[in-house]
């Protein structure tokens, strides 16, 4: 890795990056983080989730900087880090319904989250709350600060508004505010029809951290969320894993048997899902959160993350070049993630290979990152939301923090 481009990303994310803590403001009465400037006073779901944990790992990896005041940095990671729960929580409806983003400048808190659920077809938040509470809850050692039945409502709405029964799988109500906003395997299709791969992921994520929490108060629930999360885990082993392609992908899960009187009397349809051979950045959560076997992760680090349609040589793009919809468009809402190099996807690839043993592939995307990010700072004195995968040129967005914070956790890592 370069030295020089390191320092550079190292003390541009030391001094900027606690610029996303946000002090309470109108109906959020409590600190938060939001993602830079262009989302001045918004609190967003899994992006909350990702920056205060590059916070978390920004305080451990300067702890000793004597230029770095870790005693006040901590304590207001800390604060924050409960705020984003406390806000999302303060938001929820009867029936468990979280809103994806809170903005400062909302309605009252019960109509902001019925009126964001009319928009976005009951689309809920992205399930990283519990995992956010917990997080937070270890960060600051302390699991006594939130209402532990207000998350299990939250998970609670998953499972009776956006579970599929037949295939055992979660799926997206729409395509709005799902996070990879141009979704390949969501976006352009109709409602209700994908079990997402990375939806399914962090979705066994937060069954994971719910029973992790209930657990944390000896409450006997735990072992029906561990379960749970165990079956979702199995069931993404079984409907998501290509085994021709070696590669985990989201399924189609609308599958009926549309009979004909008279026909169609005999075999029926076994099967629970198809696959959407659609390949993305996150066909690699399942690594990143533990689902995928070891057999399968070397196979797919072999056939795809090194496939160089895949894997530039500044790091891992969105979306490979032998897709349809590869475009390396600047645009926004959605944003663009059917080409550009992201961090987060980045990151994502970069904790699964290391989960797995596979450093010296994660130490590339980490240097490929470090440089994007350098000559980003040199030129423009700041960091944008993406990146070209043939140039490194930033796309759009300047000024964005957010995930991109979570380079310093990468290189934390690597320590």
């Amino acid at each position: 890795m370069n030295k020089h481009y390191q320092t550079i990303v190292e003390n541009y994310f030391k001094d900027s990056s606690f610029d996303m803590i946000a002090p309470s403001m109108g109906p959020m009465n409590h600190p938060f983080v939001d993602p830079g400037p262009q989302y001045r006073g918004q609190l967003w779901d899994w992006d909350s989730y990702f920056s205060v944990r590059a916070l978390i790992d920004i305080c451990e990896y300067f702890k000793d900087d004597p230029t770095f005041d870790y005693k006040t940095r901590s304590r207001a990671v800390g604060e924050a880090a409960k705020g984003c729960v406390q806000i999302f929580l303060d938001t929820q409806l009867e029936d468990g319904f979280i809103p994806i983003m809170v903005n400062s400048r909302q309605l009252e808190k019960g109509e902001w989250a019925k009126n964001h659920r009319e928009i976005n077809n009951e689309n809920q938040h992205k399930p990283f709350l519990c995992q956010s509470a917990l997080q937070a809850s270890k960060y600051t050692n302390d699991y006594s600060w939130f209402d532990i039945e207000k998350l299990v409502k939250h998970v609670e709405y998953y499972r009776k508004n956006q579970f599929h029964e037949r295939s055992g799988l979660y799926i997206f109500k729409s395509d709005y505010m799902i996070g990879v906003d141009n979704n390949p395997s969501v976006y352009g299709f109709p409602y209700s029809v994908t079990g997402d791969v990375y939806l399914n992921s962090f979705m066994y994520a937060e069954l994971c951290a719910l029973a992790e929490l209930l657990k944390a108060r000896n409450d006997a629930r735990s072992a029906e969320y561990e379960a749970e999360a165990e079956r979702l885990k199995k069931t993404v082993q079984e409907e998501c894993f290509d085994q021709r392609d070696g590669i985990y992908y989201s399924v189609f899960v609308d599958i009926t048997n549309k009979r004909t009187p008279g026909w169609h009397k005999g075999l029926d349809i076994f099967w629970k899902s198809l696959p959407m051979r659609i390949r993305f950045a996150m066909c690699f959560v399942p690594m990143y959160v533990g689902i995928a076997t070891d057999e399968q992760t070397k196979i797919m680090i072999e056939r795809h993350l090194l496939d160089p349609k895949f894997n530039s040589p500044h790091g891992l793009r969105s979306l490979p070049t032998d897709e349809k919809m590869y475009t390396l468009a600047a645009t926004q809402d959605p944003s663009n993630s059917n080409g550009p190099i992201w961090l987060i996807y980045n990151y994502i690839a970069f904790f699964g290979l290391l989960r797995m043993g596979h450093r010296e592939h994660a130490e590339r995307l980490c240097s490929q990152m470090v440089e994007n990010f350098a000559l980003d700072i040199l030129k423009n004195g700041k960091t944008d939301e993406c990146y070209n995968p043939e140039t490194g040129e930033p796309i759009m967005n300047q000024s964005f923090l957010s995930w991109n914070s979570l380079i310093i956790s990468m290189l934390n890592a690597l320590k």
